[in-house]
């Protein structure tokens, strides 16, 4: 140890802890320990000394532990003491701090639920990571079209040819729609007409990892004839019994089904979504039937969706490095046929894959994105919130800080009971926001398709996800007003305690039209999506879709040997109130069928795959869809084809005379008697595409027929219904008769627009709405710091007009600011999502005039209340106590 002017250096050891435990006060502590130790050297000796000293400080640590943890426990519980005071006596301005981030915290959480929802899709697979979908890209003439389905040989062969593939399957979702019967021992008949079946082998069990409630996994989908149920389907039919080894009728193709299992409904987070699995041999045999099972061995008809699973450890992209040569060799009886053979992960399908024939209608990661940003805006309110009223709350208790700062408090004490109100707040808010996620829970689920229970919010991540958002909300929101008040010096804050900074100022406002920026943004966005949605129902398709419905077509009435269709129409047609019927495969807002039309000397591979409809005579007058050459279907005796092309398939086959032309498609040969006007048959986010009406009598008197085309007359479409249905039933009493409005099928093409408008609407509610407490309080501190100037106003002279002007004045500026920030950045990404449709609206200068008074009015009325209310007060009242 050195030794200067009788002061010696405290041991490195002991100097150490004593700055660790007295780091509040280390130069007053440090001195006094100094002090001691001098004595102790002078006195016994440097060995003594420094043993004597370390057994000092040992005691003293107790002291000072017991000391410190008395007053930490005395702070704290007058912290608490001062956050009940506080909150008592600020009873507004708590509560719209709470509410605000209750709001804010309950939106988050249903954002977070949903996201999460979202990305989980195809977990509830184990081998999830090692399955892959195998779609092509498909090269026709100048066309690509990109497939979900493939080839029927295609699975064997990649499994026979790559030792990297450990199983495959293959099934059919294109089972449409199909009714099953139950006839119970007792004679009760149930019937119900399904939509989610699926064909598939046998090996989509162990694939997929499906768990059987009964029957045997092991051969349950071997047979022909076979059908597994899901646990809700079969309750449907049999209700509590054992449904193994009893039987269902497909009314639709005329088959017995012999029931084989049971497994659990599927999740809501899967692509995968069936109620039924029928064996595949089974859709083998009804092609059969059809008299196409040469099909089986094409390598260019794709009817069958094939999954493949990899082996553990196999990278798939070694398997991706092949493909370019397999294609090759695949299509080797055809070297012209230029297809990509891709893997896609089915983590991937939901949210990035929009392909031709998707199993369920898939989301998109750009709405991910969405709600995430639509989350972080509403927690920068509820912030900005908090922020702002927090400062003016911390404006009206100068005087509280002042004393507590003249009686000692330290800088680091006043920021931690400050920051402290904010966390006590914060947690309010989540206790509140619980209840709010209860009333909001049934809204969100109705607009999402989903069924969040209020249960699953009390998950391990849910919890963690609160805690994260109270921990981030009371830190981003509470740290500027804690750290800004307790900053202050004494001096000033009892010489200014009513004006605060000019920079505090600056931030107020700053943070002010950060809040309106974003709520404007979102007003802005909810218009142009609802503009674009009303543009969706009103625009021009091409047909007449008033007074039109159409009936499901099933069983008999598709028997050619049987013309119950044709004495149906007959029975219709003498109706008064229905003008027209037509039979037809498919209606708009279907997938229409593609398929190539060869003009006669042309070659296949040279042309684009073109849509096929099949239709009877009296299509064209029942959608009221203009023929712009040539005539309309008429009865021909015979079986040959007749065509009637839309504009789109007459350039695209490049006809330059299409009437008299020569075609076939892989049915036979017909003649192009027509060329009609272009319309709409798909979603408005495609342009048209070629399509070609074909017709051969009793072709939609056998399996190509689904629906019955009904328009009405008049407005009287309840009583066409009514007559419809009556006459089906005398026809058929014991088939199902479903119908459906053809403007409610092609408003389901934009389900995921209209769930944005609904969101955006619900969000731009919220945001307004937070926003609209922070300036509320606000314009309530404002009144009250300018009390006295409002009575000296209004004593001079002052209208009330006047007085509610010059309180409101600042806070529309800042919202005219806010407009000004937030309308090119609408236009920018409104304009991007718009790009989406082939079909769009243009953004009008009246969607931000409506958006900008919209967001004036809102502020104005928001302070114009306090404002009125501070004009209108006794003046003497004000001014009594100057």
């Amino acid at each position: 140890m050195n030794r200067k002017n009788n002061v010696f250096q405290l041991p490195r050891l002991s100097n150490w802890i004593i700055k660790l435990l007295f780091k509040d006060d280390e130069e007053t502590r440090l001195g006094d320990f100094q002090e001691v130790y001098n004595d102790y050297v002078n006195d016994k000796g440097l060995f003594l000394a420094w043993l004597l000293f370390n057994i000092y400080l040992l005691k003293s640590i107790p002291r000072f532990l017991i000391t410190n943890y008395y007053l930490g426990i005395t702070i704290f519980k007058n912290y608490i003491l001062t956050t009940y005071r506080t909150i008592k006596k600020q009873k507004l301005n708590s509560s719209l701090n709470v509410f605000g981030l209750a709001t804010a915290i309950a939106s988050c959480l249903i954002i977070f639920s949903h996201i999460q929802s979202e990305l989980s899709y195809e977990n509830c697979f184990p081998k999830a990571d090692r399955i892959y979908r195998l779609d092509i890209d498909a090269t026709y003439g100048d066309t690509i079209r990109n497939w979900t389905n493939a080839p029927l040989p295609l699975g064997p062969t990649l499994k026979e040819e790559f030792p990297e593939i450990e199983e495959f399957v293959r099934f059919s979702d294109r089972i449409g729609s199909v009714v099953l019967r139950y006839q119970s021992q007792a004679g009760e008949i149930k019937s119900f007409e399904e939509t989610k079946g699926v064909y598939a082998e046998q090996s989509i069990i162990p694939i997929f990892d499906l768990h059987f409630i009964a029957g045997d996994p092991a051969t349950a989908l071997e047979n022909s004839d076979s059908i597994v149920l899901t646990e809700s389907t079969a309750h449907r039919y049999f209700g509590s019994e054992n449904p193994i080894g009893k039987s269902l009728v497909d009314i639709t193709n005329g088959k017995s089904l012999l029931v084989t299992g049971m497994i659990p409904d599927q999740p809501d987070t899967t692509h995968l979504q069936f109620d039924f699995l029928i064996s595949l041999p089974s859709w083998f045999n009804l092609w059969e039937e059809r008299g196409q099972g040469f099909l089986f061995d094409s390598h260019t008809w794709k009817a069958l969706k094939t999954y493949v699973l990899l082996k553990p450890g196999q990278q798939i992209d070694n398997l991706r490095a092949k493909m370019p040569a397999f294609s090759k060799r695949f299509h080797i009886n055809n070297p012209k046929k230029k297809e990509a053979f891709l893997f896609q992960p089915i983590k991937d399908i939901h949210l990035y894959s929009h392909r031709e024939n998707e199993l369920t209608p898939n989301s998109d990661i750009i709405y991910v994105y969405i709600f995430a940003i639509i989350a972080l805006f509403i927690l920068i309110i509820a912030a900005v919130n908090f922020i702002n009223i927090s400062l003016a709350q911390a404006f009206k208790r100068f005087k509280e800080v002042g004393m507590r700062k003249v009686l000692g408090a330290q800088k680091r004490q006043i920021f931690y009971q400050f920051i402290g109100e904010s966390f006590v707040l914060t947690i309010f808010a989540a206790l509140l926001s619980m209840v709010l996620v209860g009333l909001f829970l049934p809204v969100y689920n109705n607009l999402s398709g989903k069924n969040l229970l209020f249960s699953q919010l009390f998950s391990p991540d849910k919890l963690l996800f609160i805690f994260i958002l109270v921990l981030f909300l009371s830190l981003t929101a509470g740290f500027y007003p804690s750290l800004f008040i307790s900053k202050l010096l004494p001096s000033s804050i009892f010489s200014n305690y009513k004006h605060p900074k000019s920079s505090v100022s600056m931030i107020k406002k700053g943070l002010v039209i950060v809040q309106f920026v974003i709520s404007v943004f979102m007003i802005l966005a909810t218009i142009t999506v609802y503009q674009q949605l009303q543009y969706f129902k009103e625009v021009d398709l091409g047909f007449n879709k008033t007074g039109l419905f159409a009936v499901k077509i099933f069983g008999e009435f598709r028997n050619p040997e049987r013309p119950m269709g044709a004495a149906l129409k007959d029975k219709l047609m003498n109706y008064s109130g229905i003008s027209h019927v037509s039979f037809v495969s498919y209606i708009p807002g279907d997938a229409f069928s593609i398929e190539h039309l060869i003009p006669k000397g042309r070659r296949q591979e040279e042309l684009s795959m073109v849509r096929f409809l099949t239709v009877d005579e009296d299509y064209l007058n029942t959608m009221e869809i203009d023929l712009l050459e040539g005539r309309n279907f008429s009865l021909y005796n015979g079986n040959d084809y007749r065509f009637i092309l839309n504009q789109a398939a007459v350039k695209a086959l490049d006809l330059r005379e299409p009437i008299g032309a020569k075609c076939r498609s892989y049915r036979g040969e017909g003649e192009v008697i027509g060329v009609m006007k272009d319309f709409n048959f798909e979603s408005l986010h495609n342009t048209i595409e070629p399509l070609i009406l074909e017709y051969r009598p009793g072709a939609l008197q056998s399996y190509r027929a689904y629906y019955m085309l009904v328009k009405c007359k008049g407005k009287n479409i309840r009583d066409a219904i009514t007559f419809t249905k009556s006459e089906f039933h005398k026809i058929a009493p014991d088939h199902l008769f479903n119908y459906l409005f053809l403007s409610d099928k092609l408003e389901r093409l934009y389900y995921l627009e209209t769930n944005l408008s609904d969101i955006f609407k619900s969000f731009s509610i919220l945001s307004i709405l937070i926003s609209c407490l922070g300036l509320f309080g606000l314009s309530v501190y404002t009144a009250e710091l300018r009390v006295k100037e409002i009575g000296i106003r209004k004593v001079l002279g002052a209208t009330t007009a006047r007085i509610t002007t010059l309180l409101s004045k600042d806070f529309i500026v800042w919202v005219i600011a806010a407009n000004v920030i937030a309308w090119p950045l609408a236009n920018y990404f409104m304009n991007k999502w718009l790009n989406n449709f082939a079909y769009r609206i243009e953004m009008s200068d009246w969607i931000f005039v409506v958006g900008g008074l919209l967001s004036l009015g809102i502020a104005f009325f928001t302070v114009s209340y306090q404002s009125i209310k501070a004009a209108l007060a006794n003046p003497i009242a004000s001014l009594k106590n100057e």
